[in-house]
């Protein structure tokens, strides 16, 4: 999923790449309207470091506070990777879509 949020491919999340992604996705759009998302809250609260952008242990943050429930509820409907293809979201897969970002993420620590 971050790999499909993330257009211009830097490892970062932009505050217009999140709310695109999540305004052009049917569950992100209910998702949005059914908490009342004020964006820059939203990008502030999960923008742990200040630096204008979220990278991928902060979007892991975010996962795991708000979508994945949404992806555990939604079988098939949201795709973690690509834009529309790759492994598909939905009931054990979003604990592996975590397990595999923790993997990444502690991959990315060892060899910096």
């Amino acid at each position: 999923m971050f790999n499909a949020i993330d257009k211009n491919h830097d490892e970062l999340l932009s505050h217009s790449e999140l709310k695109k992604y999540l305004q052009n996705c049917e569950w992100g759009k209910t998702w949005v309207k059914e908490n009342g998302i004020h964006w820059k809250e939203l990008f502030s609260k999960y923008d742990a470091d200040n630096d204008g952008s979220i990278g991928n242990s902060e979007f892991l943050s975010f996962y795991r506070d708000n979508l994945a429930v949404l992806v555990t509820a939604s079988p098939g409907d949201i795709p973690l990777e690509g834009e529309g293809g790759g492994e598909e979201a939905g009931g054990p897969n979003a604990e592996s879509y975590i397990s595999s970002l923790e993997t990444a993420l502690h991959a990315t620590e060892v060899h910096l």
